[in-house]
């Protein structure tokens, strides 16, 4: 009885480090890529992660700053904070940091069937 018992107590232990171990394996999904294992390498500049808009404020974070327009990010100047972008101007001149650079916006206009002029019978 005493062996049985401790069989089942090392297979469940065993279980528990197995799933233990699986679980340190997941990468978490929100992470920027930059900071994800085998991810693309540092990036070459700085990077915005995030945007926060309201009717009083706009925030932006870069590079694990939290900054907001007229702050100065390094040797720039934040100069405009919209939905997608932050635009940065300094000496060196103009720089927009995209939140998705991969993602290219494009309008999709829907074709909707022309209508007839005519009269009306409202009788």
């Amino acid at each position: 009885m005493r062996l049985r018992t401790l069989i089942v107590s090392l297979l469940a232990f065993a279980a528990c480090l197995a799933a233990s171990a699986q679980a340190q394996a997941l990468v978490d999904p929100m992470r920027p890529a930059t900071l994800v294992p085998g991810g693309n390498a540092a990036a070459p500049g700085p990077v915005l992660y995030s945007i926060s808009i309201s009717p009083e404020r706009r925030y932006a974070m870069i590079d694990d700053m939290v900054i907001s327009i007229g702050d100065r990010f390094g040797d720039a100047r934040v100069v405009a904070i919209s939905e997608t972008q932050v635009t940065l101007r300094g000496d060196g001149g103009t720089t927009v940091l995209k939140l998705f650079p991969d993602v290219e916006k494009r309008v999709r206009i829907q074709k909707t069937p022309a209508r007839r002029e005519g009269k009306v019978d409202t009788k």
